[in-house]
């Protein structure tokens, strides 16, 4: 779900050989995904569908596992979302959401409606709600889900925005050539995004299963 660039169903379909089926709106995005299937020989693997998944048709009871990185903050509904996610596993299925949460209930009080959390909210996400992650808890197990595992990513997601920020740095001409300003932009989000790490924001790893 938000399956972005592919990088993962890329990753299980060649290391694992699973059937993966990724949901991304974004045209621009499936056709990239299709294009590396074809050029690592998993295009038999490798499906997607565009679309948003609250919506889209998938089969009932067809997925062994579901997958969310980073896209349930773009979901207005988790109710929805996680009711959704159940409806697709079968029995025994599981259910993992990588997010990036604010630290606490407090914190996000505090914090999600200050400038520079309005700023990645509407310039950088179109739409996003980086929830507490008892919100997230509550809403898997709210929607049947079994609670299997809960784990602090924070110290490796800091690398990966830093690693993001140095790509944003090198690329800035190509980047400002789609939009001039656009770089900076997407500097500012990724700093906002590295100076709240542990004390605003965590980035946690909720695993969850469908247990009947």
């Amino acid at each position: 779900m938000g399956c972005g660039w592919g990088s993962l169903l890329l990753f299980m379909a060649r290391e694992y050989s699973c059937r993966t089926t990724g949901i991304s709106p974004a045209a621009r995005q499936h056709a990239y995904i299709s294009g590396r299937a074809r050029e690592l020989g998993v295009a038999d693997r490798v499906s997607t569908r565009q679309g948003h998944f609250e919506e889209i048709d998938l089969p009932a009871g067809g997925f062994d596992a579901v997958t969310m990185l980073g896209s349930i903050v773009h979901m207005p509904d988790l109710t929805a979302v996680f009711a959704r996610a159940r409806a697709l596993l079968r029995r025994d299925g599981t259910l993992y959401v990588s997010e990036s949460c604010f630290r606490n209930a407090a914190a996000h009080e505090a914090f999600h409606s200050r400038a520079g959390t309005r700023f990645v909210g509407e310039k950088i996400f179109g739409w996003g709600d980086m929830r507490p992650v008892s919100e997230l808890v509550r809403g898997a197990e709210d929607a049947g889900f079994s609670l299997i595992g809960l784990e602090d990513l924070t110290a490796d997601y800091r690398r990966t925005i830093d690693g993001w920020l140095a790509n944003v740095r090198s690329a800035a001409d190509d980047i400002e050539r789609i939009r001039p300003g656009l770089a900076g932009e997407l500097e500012r989000y990724l700093e906002i995004a590295n100076a709240g790490w542990g004390y605003t924001t965590k980035h946690y790893a909720l695993t969850c299963r469908k247990a009947r």
